[in-house]
């Protein structure tokens, strides 16, 4: 039986572009300063650390970026500039309807930017607050 040629052949994997790549390698460097960014604010509010991507919804794939499931209390940030999820008005459409639902199962979202994640004194304010009512 003759071999197929090299051709004929594709894998079933799919390649991804370098564009596509290049702005997930930018994804992953922004998740990092994001993350150090939250974990600054948590010890400054003396909080426990958060959750990272907890899935919070038994039917949905929906995720926050930081929760504190025991509480009820999350972290979102959004955006990044460009033409990201987050600019669009399906992004933005999608995201409401995420934290609509999450409103409605309890939760308490705290949603930040990629500007104002910088503020981490802000952000230490904000929990404290909410976590320790203080």
């Amino acid at each position: 039986m003759p071999m197929p040629s090299s051709r004929s052949w594709s894998s079933p994997v799919a390649k991804k572009s370098p564009k596509q790549t290049l702005r997930q390698a930018i994804a992953a460097a922004n998740r990092g300063k994001h993350e150090r960014a939250i974990m600054e604010a948590v010890k400054l509010a003396g909080v426990a650390k958060p959750m990272t991507e907890y899935k919070f919804h038994l039917d949905r794939k929906w995720r926050f970026d930081y929760a504190w499931p025991c509480v009820h209390v999350a972290i979102e940030v959004n955006g990044g500039g460009g033409r990201g999820r987050h600019n669009t008005v399906i992004g933005a459409t999608r995201d409401a309807e995420k934290l609509n639902a999450a409103v409605v199962m309890g939760w308490r979202v705290l949603t930040y930017t990629v500007v104002s994640i910088k503020d981490v004194d802000q952000i230490a304010k904000d929990l404290k607050a909410l976590l320790t009512g203080v």
